[in-house]
């Protein structure tokens, strides 16, 4: 299955839109049934392209910053302090799963990310 492409905004301050995005898999459009993460870990990192060396943001389920479900959800849940004060404006990023059993991560969703910057600060 080839990674799914979602744009993401990234609220300054605030977290991102969507927050939340649902994978299912089928065969057909009528067989899709939602993707179970039971077991599952995830990472996703954001950098200013896809060679930068350097991520601009890192988040995974280890860090409590990614969560998925057994019902096909990721959420997206960065700490206030990672999204405020950003000093960058556009990126790319990806999301990897990692499966139980499995020694290599699949990627599964990738994008661009845009910063929609805050005019009420804390």
């Amino acid at each position: 299955m080839a990674p799914f492409k979602k744009n993401l905004v990234l609220y300054e301050g605030s977290g991102f839109f969507p927050e939340r995005m649902r994978l299912s898999a089928g065969a057909s459009k009528d067989s899709l049934v939602p993707v179970d993460f039971t077991g599952c870990s995830a990472a996703m990192d954001i950098r200013a392209d896809y060679n930068d060396p350097t991520p601009l943001m890192s988040l995974s389920t280890a860090d409590g910053t990614l969560h998925l479900s057994a019902d096909g959800w990721i959420e997206i849940d960065p700490t206030l302090a990672a999204v405020t004060g950003l000093a960058w404006e556009n990126g790319v990023y990806d999301i990897e799963i990692t499966y139980p059993g499995r020694n290599r991560p699949r990627r599964l969703v990738m994008g661009s990310v845009k910063v929609s910057q805050e005019a009420t600060w804390p």
